[in-house]
């Protein structure tokens, strides 16, 4: 028999949010942000107001967390791909959380802070 695996899902870090789906917002992702699954801590590009996976050495603004995708979303193709992230009000576990490699832990703990300012508390084990 195959051995599966089974990728993040929403439960694994999401524990809470604002009800009536306040936390929750459509967002825009770049083309060629590439494949990205629940849970990719995002940046906000500020020239664009596009988002991407968040970058602790770019310059663009995606170097600060803005965001937390909801659910797996290919946007690497040539197309912007619409997808829903939490942009605030809401309780996620720091396992859960995905972090590009090149994030150490005191770039990591930085954009904790960023995502607490919004109002994501990222909580240890929750």
């Amino acid at each position: 028999m195959a051995l599966q695996t089974q990728g993040n899902m929403i439960g694994d870090w999401l524990k809470w949010e604002e009800d009536n789906l306040y936390s929750r917002e459509v967002v825009t992702l770049l083309a060629g942000a590439g494949d990205l699954v629940s849970g990719t801590v995002l940046g906000k590009i500020t020239g664009s107001g596009k988002y991407v996976q968040f970058d602790d050495t770019a310059g663009d603004g995606s170097e600060a967390a803005a965001a937390v995708l909801l659910l797996d979303t290919d946007a690497s193709g040539s197309s912007d791909v619409k997808a829903t992230a939490i942009l605030r009000e809401a309780i996620v576990s720091a396992d859960g959380l995905t972090w590009p490699t090149t994030a150490d832990t005191a770039e990591t703990a930085a954009a904790v802070a960023q995502l607490e300012a919004l109002g994501i508390q990222v909580r240890e084990g929750a």
